[in-house]
């Protein structure tokens, strides 16, 4: 099965970018392996727009999220599967593609999305000081104290 998903059709997915622009290429093939286990495999393909946590701008970013899906008949069975592959448990009911697609998108986005070091604009901006300090000197602070010495002096 190969084909285009529009981004906008996944609303829980479409909550964490910045729009919904663009398309999921979805290539899965639907089997069955050795023991006569039935799986899922292919990978989805997506341009997405999302908020850079170093920068906070907008950033894109390719996803590609390989697809490897064990279909179990039970919890109990998808308790004991073993392999490289997740397990999905069937229900008895239709399978929802776009559901599918949508939450293995979701596990493929970064927990903190960040532009390249070298392309985002916050990298290297040195901190604003208010004045040089040198190498290995502590700056000078205000004693917030000083106020209270103030006024005891005046008292006296």
């Amino acid at each position: 099965m190969e084909g285009d998903l529009p981004l906008a059709d996944l609303t829980r997915l479409c909550g964490c970018l910045t729009d919904d622009a663009g398309v999921v290429d979805v290539v899965l093939e639907f089997g069955t392996g050795e023991g006569r286990l039935r799986y899922v495999r292919g990978r989805l393909r997506a341009r997405v727009s999302l908020i850079c946590q170093r920068c906070l701008q907008p950033m894109e970013l390719e996803l590609e999220q390989p697809v490897e899906l064990e279909i179990v008949p039970s919890d109990e069975a998808a308790r004991s599967l073993h392999g490289d592959r997740d397990p999905l448990v069937a229900t008895g009911e239709p399978l929802d593609l776009a559901t599918l697609v949508e939450d293995e998108l979701l596990l493929a986005l970064p927990f903190a999305p960040m532009h390249e070091l070298d392309a985002c604009p916050a990298a290297g901006e040195p901190h604003e000081t208010e004045e040089e300090v040198e190498p290995g000197a502590a700056p000078e602070r205000e004693n917030p104290f000083s106020v209270l010495a103030a006024l005891k002096k005046d008292r006296d």
